[in-house]
């Protein structure tokens, strides 16, 4: 495993980390934000801790999660709590959100997903990620990918505040696009980390963000690196996701469409770049030096310990990496 800075925050993240959004177990919602399943479905908790003590042992020191990844954060605290002797002295950098939340159904229905960014909703909302992650400090906290119209009472102000008063070690926010991500840096200063989502069908950090990300010092984590799955490669237009699996809203049509993007990458592989698409579009990402860190989910071990390997096998040839950028071009996905 390579390490990274976490931009100026004095860590040393594992480049590639976990996302936990997968590995949290299913999670059916309703209400206006989003109704239906919300994550990839079912994952048993000894399953989820396997994963992360498998994580620890291989060198994975940066998990990431939020409160709206099931029971992610409880597995997470419990994965800790009864780590193996052998990695029970690893240090674990984990990095939650704030802004999107799980209700209980006045109805006694499925609970609902709601997003509310007012200091006190933020406040207990960070407050009851401390209990399920059980720990006095939170490594890091992120804004959960707010929009312009949620900002009203500086939920980034509140989590700086929280910083000094010891519940958080450093803040940050999941950006929702590009321009918000340069925003955040360049007007607002603020954040330590951003998350953005990149891959070889969402090139645009690359222009601008990731090399002012590094000129400034800010931690730049990945997420979405294959593209909800789709640049893994196994997954076919007939393909059935199970019911508790978010991708099962996909239409046909999206689903083909999606397929056919990471199908124009798959020279990579055809052309002995790379073993297979997802270890090709995970050396994509680790091919620039302004990333930190990449979150690739795993719902078990082998799925863990296969991204990981991809540390080992260093960036891609640069002839691969201007081909990338010519064939995202000719797709319209770069300018």
């Amino acid at each position: 495993m390579r390490y990274r800075p976490l931009g100026n925050t004095g860590h040393e993240v594992a480049e590639v980390g976990l996302g936990t959004y997968p590995l949290g177990g299913a999670l059916i919602t309703s209400g206006s934000y989003w109704t239906g399943p919300a994550t990839y479905g079912t994952v048993a908790r000894d399953t989820a801790l396997q994963t992360i003590h498998h994580g620890l042992s291989l060198g994975v020191n940066f998990i990431d999660t939020a409160p709206v990844y099931a029971e992610a954060e409880v597995f997470i605290a419990d994965a800790l709590r009864e780590r193996p002797a052998h990695v029970n002295d690893v240090p674990v950098f984990v990095e939650t959100k704030g802004g999107e939340h799980v209700r209980p159904a006045a109805d006694g229905g499925p609970p609902v997903l709601a997003r509310d960014f007012s200091r006190d909703a933020l406040r207990a909302s960070i407050m009851r990620s401390k209990e399920r992650l059980g720990t006095d400090q939170i490594e890091a906290v992120l804004l959960h990918s707010p929009e312009p119209a949620e900002l009203g009472e500086d939920p980034l102000g509140l989590l700086a505040e929280m910083r000094d008063e010891r519940h958080i070690g450093h803040i940050g926010v999941s950006a929702t696009d590009v321009a918000d991500a340069l925003r955040l840096i360049e007007a607002d200063g603020r954040s330590e980390i951003i998350q953005i989502g990149f891959n070889l069908l969402e090139p645009a950090p690359t222009a601008r963000l990731l090399p002012l990300a590094e000129e400034r010092g800010v931690g730049i984590v990945i997420r979405s690196p294959l593209a909800s799955g789709f640049l893994a490669g196994d997954i076919t237009p007939d393909h059935e996701f199970a019911p508790d699996d978010h991708r099962s809203l996909m239409s046909r049509e999206q689903l083909a469409a999606r397929i056919r993007q990471a199908e124009s990458f798959m020279w990579l592989v055809e052309e002995g770049v790379a073993q297979s698409l997802s270890e090709a579009a995970l050396r994509y990402i680790l091919s620039f030096s302004g990333v930190s860190s990449v979150i690739p989910g795993a719902m078990n071990p082998t799925e863990l310990e296969q991204n990981v390997a991809i540390s080992d096998l260093g960036p891609l040839p640069e002839a691969a990496l201007a081909r990338v950028a010519e064939t995202q071009r000719e797709m319209g996905l770069l300018t």
